[in-house]
Parts: C-alpha cells; sequence; structure tokens
C-alpha cells in the first residue's frame, strides 16, 4: 500500500492510494482523493482491515457474482419500488441479455473494460443499440444501488458511452378522418374509447383506469377537465407515468359522447369504471387488441398500427390549433416539454405556416365527413388474397409493436393533414 502525490493537467493536485488486493500478484487497484488527509485515512483503514484478516467489501468489492445480487437487489428493492410492467421489461432484459453474459462474473471483477466487451457482444449477438442501452441502463441502475448498499466502491457502469441510433420509422398519427372511419366500425362504449385515445391523448392504460368520477361531477354534468390520476400497469392499479397525475381538458364532442355513453349504461355508479370488460373488470391491452382493435382496422381497411399511437393525433390537433408547447405536454403527461418538442418538431414547424382550427371543429368536421362516406365492405374482393395480406399485417403488426418512442422528429405525409379544412376559411 502507498500514497502517491501526481498533478493533474488541469494543475489540480490529487493523491492516490494504490494497493494489492491479496498480496502480490493479486489484483492491483487504487483510489483517488483530492487531500492527502483522506488519502491517509483510507491507506490507515487498509492496513487495519488486511491485520484483521480482511479487506471490507466495499473496499475491494463484493465476492457475490452478479446473478446472486440481482436476486437479492429484485427481492429487496424492484419488487418494492417499482411498476408490474416495469418488472416485465426487466425481467425480459436480465433472462435474455444481462445474466447470461455477466451473471456468474463476481461484482468486484465487473469494470469498464467489461461493459465495453460486453455491450461489442451484445451487437454481435443481434442486439440493436435501443436494447443495449436500456440493459446499461438498467445495469447502471443495479450497480448503484450495490455501492449505496456498501458492496462496491465505485459504479463500473457510469460512464459507458451509450451507442447512438437514428431511428427510421416516423410517427404514426392519424388524420381526424382515419379515427371516424375506425370508430364506423365500434360498438359505442369501443368508439368513446377510440376518441378518448385520439383526441384527449389518454395512454391506453389511464383511459382503462378512468372512473365515471373522474369524467362527470357530483351532478352528473362532464368536467371541463379530465381527471387522470390512475393507470393500469399489469393487473394492478397505480399511478400514472411519471407517478403525475393531471388534468387535459376535456373537449365538447368527446364530451357529449362520455355523457350518452354514461347514460346508455344506465347512470352507474362514480366509481365505475367508463370503459369496463365484460365482467366489468379492467380491460386487458392484448385481449381488447386482438378483439377489438386489430379487427376494426381490418374492417375499416386501415394498415395496422398501435392504439397508443393514438395520442400522436390528439398532439398534432393541439399544435395546429396554436397550444404552446408547455400546454401540449402538460395536455400528454409529458414530463420534459423537450421530449415533446423533440417528437412533434416538424407539426409546430408546419403549424406556423397554417391557418389554425380548432380542435373541436377538426373534429365535426371529421365526423361530418365520416357520416357521408359510404361504409367500405373490405371482403369480397379482397377474400381471393386473404393469405397475403394476413402475411402482410402481420409484419405491419411486428413492426408497429416494435416502435415505441420517436428519435428522428419527422413526420410522414399523412400527418400533415391533407385535409379541406387546412388552410381554408373558418
Amino acid at each position: 500500500m502507498s500514497i502517491e502525490r501526481r498533478t493533474r493537467r488541469d494543475g489540480r493536485t490529487v493523491y492516490v492510494v494504490r494497493w494489492y488486493e491479496s498480496g502480490r500478484g493479486s489484483a492491483h487497484r487504487k483510489r483517488t482523493f483530492d487531500r492527502r488527509r483522506d488519502a491517509e485515512l483510507f491507506d490507515a483503514s487498509l492496513r487495519r482491515a488486511r491485520q484483521l484478516g480482511q479487506l471490507a467489501s466495499e473496499v475491494i468489492g463484493s465476492n457475490a457474482t452478479l446473478e446472486e445480487f440481482l436476486v437479492e437487489w429484485w427481492d429487496t428493492y424492484a419488487v418494492t419500488h417499482l411498476r408490474p410492467s416495469t418488472l416485465a421489461t426487466y425481467a425480459t432484459l436480465l433472462d435474455r441479455w444481462i445474466v447470461p453474459y455477466l451473471g456468474r462474473k463476481r461484482l468486484r471483477d465487473v469494470t469498464r473494460q467489461t461493459m465495453d466487451a460486453y455491450c461489442a457482444q451484445l451487437r454481435v449477438d443481434g442486439a440493436g443499440a435501443p436494447t443495449v442501452n436500456r440493459t446499461l441502463g438498467l445495469l447502471q441502475g443495479v450497480f448503484h444501488r450495490a455501492v449505496e448498499w456498501r458492496r462496491l466502491a465505485w459504479n463500473p457502469v457510469v460512464g459507458t458511452r451509450r451507442l447512438t441510433h437514428r431511428r427510421s420509422d416516423t410517427i404514426d398519427a392519424r388524420t381526424p378522418e382515419t379515427v371516424e372511419t375506425i370508430r364506423a366500425r365500434l360498438d359505442q362504449q369501443n368508439a368513446a374509447l377510440v376518441s378518448v385515445l385520439a383526441y384527449e391523448g389518454l395512454r391506453p392504460a389511464e383511459a382503462y383506469a378512468l372512473e365515471w368520477r373522474d369524467v362527470l361531477d357530483d351532478r352528473g354534468k362532464p368536467r371541463k377537465r379530465l381527471v387522470v390520476r390512475r393507470s393500469l400497469s399489469g393487473d394492478e392499479v397505480s399511478t400514472p407515468k411519471s407517478a403525475r397525475a393531471r388534468e387535459p381538458e376535456l373537449f365538447k364532442p368527446v364530451a357529449r359522447e362520455l355523457v350518452a355513453l354514461h347514460l346508455a349504461q344506465g347512470r352507474p355508479d362514480p366509481t365505475t369504471l367508463v370503459f369496463p370488460d365484460a365482467a366489468g373488470g379492467h380491460l386487458r391491452r392484448q385481449n381488447w387488441r386482438r378483439r377489438v382493435w386489430i379487427p376494426a382496422l381490418e374492417r375499416a381497411g386501415v394498415a395496422y398500427f398501435r392504439g397508443y399511437d393514438l395520442r400522436h393525433t390528439c398532439a398534432t390537433l393541439l399544435l395546429y390549433e396554436g397550444r404552446t408547447l408547455n400546454e401540449v405536454a402538460e395536455h400528454l403527461g409529458h414530463a420534459d416539454p423537450g421530449f415533446t418538442a423533440r417528437t412533434y418538431a416538424h407539426v409546430m414547424r408546419d403549424a406556423s405556416r397554417r391557418r389554425r382550427v380548432p380542435i373541436t371543429e377538426a373534429i365535426r368536421r371529421a365526423r361530418a365527413t365520416a357520416s357521408r362516406r359510404p361504409l367500405v365492405d373490405p371482403s369480397g374482393s379482397e377474400r381471393a388474397d386473404s393469405t397475403s395480406r394476413a402475411s402482410e399485417k402481420s409484419l405491419q403488426i411486428g413492426r408497429a409493436d416494435a416502435r415505441t418512442r420517436t428519435g428522428d422528429p419527422f413526420i410522414t405525409s399523412e400527418v400533415l393533414y391533407q385535409l379541406s379544412y387546412v388552410g381554408e376559411g373558418v
């Protein structure tokens, strides 16, 4: 063990303590301090630990393997503090991309070089840049907990460079006419659900957890603002994303539709779900997608896209109305308005050159257009090539479901809303 005084390029003097983990020939360790007194105290603690027979785990690192620590981290921290949907995502990353590669390594043996080699191996084995970055984020959190629990002296993942990637897919914002075409193929409850997703911008998990007291006041009148304070995460009801409740404006066309649904359901209790399943419980995303959403798209002749992407329609309509960036971010529940700006930059530029259209007017005109348009029966000639269409649909579903966030702020031509009311006088 020794203390070395060094002068860095910026002129700052530091003191480096060096020691061998278990005698000469073992791993060589070092730690840097700004003050000599701190270095001396640390050196003294090393000598005392050596005299007692072994060094403490926070000094040389724990002998436990990463897999063993992950079990402890999962039972002690993850299950208590993370949402069920987050746990499901983390379980997939751990089982497929982390434990098979790093599980047998001791915590003390994981270094920055280990992490760089790990990232390179993931790419060789076919992991995309987003997957690699998600695993690094998870591992950084796990090792941060190891440092706080005094199993390690430092976090080897901190400073590991994330991989850059550029998404080729653009966001799927649909025009109000497309939304109304889909709604026309649904029953009253599911049509209202699509309206809430497309025009109010709720996430599906938030809409599934809506209760009538969040929509109507004590007199049974529609509120001026929805109350979004719950979200469905797996089989549990928890807080919305980022643990932030919000109150987006309830637009009149959607409010009238929800009031009509409330009457059709027989004026249920305020704590009753707005969009229940057949048994009165919460809808399940995969069930609704398979039994309601995909058949409706097929009947409407619309290519598959995720129900979650209906939020982009709301955001685009708000920007075309002239809402500020902060207003749109607050309406959608974005914690960072910068994310809203990056996602909808193209819409903002296009909206600045167009006549402003209130969102209620855009919905009214789309519904008027849909009421005049004859229903399209995609059967008939399409039955002849049903096999090829089924294969194509599966490919579309796979591509759409793989899309989570929009890194490239570019929007398809459909989002430019080639509608009669854009650019016209109102």
